[in-house]
C-alpha cells in the first residue's frame, strides 16, 4: 500500500508544485491537469475526497481508493489545501522531511 506522503509526491508529476512545473507525464496529458494551488479553492473537501478516492474518468486522474485508506486520503486533502499558501522554499523543506 502506498502512503499518503508518496501520493502527495506523485501529485507533482502531473499537477506541479510551488514554482515547479509538472513533469513530462503531466505536460502530455489531455486535458491538462490544473495546478492544485490555483484550483483547490473551487472544490469542497468532500469533492476533493471523492476525486482522490475515485479518480476522474477520461482524464489522467487515477483513483487512489484501493491503495489508500480514507484517513490517508484526508491527509492528501489537508496537504492540497495548504498548497496556495506554500512558498517554493517551504515546499522544498517539506520534501526533505518526508521519508
Amino acid at each position: 500500500m502506498k502512503d499518503s506522503a508518496s501520493i502527495e509526491r506523485a501529485c507533482v508529476y502531473c499537477h506541479g508544485a510551488p514554482k515547479q512545473d509538472p513533469g513530462d507525464i503531466g505536460k502530455g496529458l489531455n486535458p491538462k491537469p490544473p495546478y492544485l494551488g490555483d484550483t483547490v479553492g473551487g472544490w469542497t473537501n468532500a469533492e476533493l475526497f471523492w476525486i482522490v478516492k475515485n479518480g476522474i474518468k477520461m482524464t489522467g486522474m487515477a483513483p487512489y481508493g484501493e491503495s489508500l485508506k480514507d484517513d490517508e486520503i484526508w491527509n492528501v486533502i489537508a496537504f492540497v489545501r495548504k498548497l496556495p499558501e506554500l512558498t517554493q522554499a517551504q515546499y522544498k523543506q517539506m520534501e526533505k522531511e518526508v521519508p
